[in-house]
């Protein structure tokens, strides 16, 4: 019976350290894989052009901010278009993200932030959806006062 006893100590004493160390590791893994992703998608967002730009994930989702000057602005179509291509580059390197803040603060001090899936920009960009469809499924929040730049 004492040899038993003895097994099971021995067991304990070589099992439990691995297990922790495997679940800690996977856990450390896991973070890194987010904040490698993270990383990315910045550094693909300042090479499209966003300027003093950051990114921070919560959970499932993402929010991205950057300066937009009002000059550099262009019409509608092309705001649609710089949105969705923000959208296409979480959706491509945060695959785990189901809402996507981006927060455009423009340089004569209003704020605007358009939240959206990231496969809407997706599907915007592969022209699987039309203009005034992904429009319709971006939200707009004003975060200033004023009068809306859009």
């Amino acid at each position: 019976m004492i040899g038993i006893f003895s097994k099971r100590r021995r067991l304990t004493r070589i099992i439990l350290p691995l297990v922790m160390a495997v679940t800690v590791f996977s856990m450390v893994g896991g973070a890194a894989i987010v904040l490698a992703g993270e990383e990315s998608l910045e550094s693909r967002l300042s090479d499209y052009g966003l300027i003093e730009l950051s990114v921070s994930l919560s959970g499932s989702e993402v929010t991205i901010v950057y300066i937009q000057p009002v000059s550099e602005m262009g019409g509608i179509s092309d705001q649609l278009v710089k949105i969705a291509t923000i959208l296409s580059f979480v959706s491509e390197e945060l695959p785990g993200v189901v809402l996507a803040r981006v927060r455009q603060c423009f340089d004569d001090g209003q704020i605007m932030e358009v939240s959206a899936v990231p496969t809407d920009g997706v599907a915007f960009i592969s022209s699987q959806i039309s203009e005034d469809d992904f429009m319709d499924r971006l939200e707009f929040h004003p975060l200033t006062r004023g009068p809306l730049i859009v």
